[in-house]
């Protein structure tokens, strides 16, 4: 591939400020004997920055991206901090790193903070209008309105937090109207899922989004490496380690090399079971060139790989979704207008990179 993107996760990567200065700075110095096109990425909640830290990331063209779920209530019921106010920390953060962003010369309207939030039973109880304007408040150019799925510290809490496939549809929908009505209204504002899947459907671009691809991008266009070595076919299969399955773990770095892990009986299987045309349900659907499925999710559900997914609440909230939009695209020229913009607005505000040295590239 010429181009690789290193992103650190969590927990809270920040914890162990070194080695992400340590994987930054190597990464660079290997580089240049390979010229690939590398960028970085950091997800952090914002409990461990500081002004050094923050300016060493800004001038090392690291972006960062956090979790911000609506207004403060919302986002505290969701997350909580120890010793300080999570709601508090993470918009002021949002705020003072998009200023140096500016500072810096920086276009910003494309270069920010990015924010993602994460829809739980208390975000599909709020107006949606509530949690969309708390976004626009604080500068943001993109919104992103991932569904709840069951891994990791969701699948324990899920009755408290969880929700049905109609229920999140039913606000999707809500909240989308009225992304749309401010977008007529002249505030610039996207939803990523919604234009991950326009790009599709309107254009003969494919945005590369791993859990929309066929297969998917477990092992083959992603890796996840975790604090201990161990080497994952993906971020979710990382997760499921954590709670004790071991099936989506493909090897060790002490141990084992790359082509080890991408030709991983794991790998392998989680190809087989997302390839869309061959997934009875998949196969023969009108929405096959836009949609992906995660083996990962049908296994937690199903308990196997290869989905029934007629049954699978992904399928439930993919189908409607692609209802929607396609409803959407068939109210009349305006509307395909607007529609037709974020699919090239995802690209200026949600892949942009920045590199030191340079200005910005989109």
């Amino acid at each position: 591939s010429p181009g690789l993107t290193i992103e650190f996760q969590g927990g809270e990567p920040l914890v162990n400020w070194p080695i992400v200065k340590f994987v930054v700075e190597y990464t660079r110095e290997a580089n240049k004997k390979i010229g690939k096109d590398v960028s970085f990425s950091l997800v952090t909640n914002m409990s461990q920055m500081t002004d050094e830290k923050a300016e060493w990331l800004l001038d090392n063209g690291v972006m960062m991206c956090t979790s911000l779920d609506g207004p403060r209530e919302v986002h505290e019921d969701n997350r909580h901090l120890a010793r300080a106010s999570s709601y508090d920390t993470v918009t002021k953060w949002i705020a003072e790193i998009n200023r140096r962003h500016a500072a810096r010369g920086r276009d910003p309207g494309a270069v920010y903070v990015n924010a993602l939030l994460t829809t739980t039973r208390a975000t599909i109880q709020t107006d949606p209008k509530a949690v969309v304007d708390e976004y626009v408040r604080l500068g943001l150019k993109s919104i992103h309105f991932r569904p709840l799925n069951p891994f990791g510290f969701a699948n324990k809490t899920w009755q408290r937090i969880g929700y049905t496939a109609a229920e999140y549809l039913d606000w999707y929908r809500r909240a989308v109207d009225y992304v749309i009505e401010l977008n007529k209204q002249g505030v610039e504002i996207l939803e990523k899922k919604a234009a991950l899947y326009l790009q599709k459907i309107i254009t003969d671009l494919d945005p590369n989004y791993m859990e929309l691809r066929s297969p998917c991008g477990a092992g083959v266009g992603q890796m996840a490496y975790n604090f201990d070595g161990k080497v994952y076919t993906c971020d979710e299969g990382r997760m499921l380690g954590r709670m004790g399955e071991t099936i989506f773990e493909v090897g060790d770095v002490s141990e084992g090399e790359y082509r080890d892990f991408i030709s991983h009986e794991s790998v392998r299987a989680m190809q087989a079971a997302s390839y869309l045309d061959s997934v009875p349900g998949c196969s023969d659907c009108a929405y096959n060139p836009y949609c992906g499925v995660c083996p990962i999710y049908n296994y937690v559900e199903q308990g196997d790989l290869f989905g029934k997914m007629p049954g699978s609440d992904w399928c439930k909230i993919s189908m409607g979704l692609c209802d929607y939009l396609f409803g959407k695209l068939g109210e009349g020229d305006e509307m395909k207008h607007l529609l037709q913009r974020w699919t090239r607005e995802k690209d200026r505000v949600a892949a942009h990179c920045v590199k030191p040295g340079t200005s910005m590239t989109y």
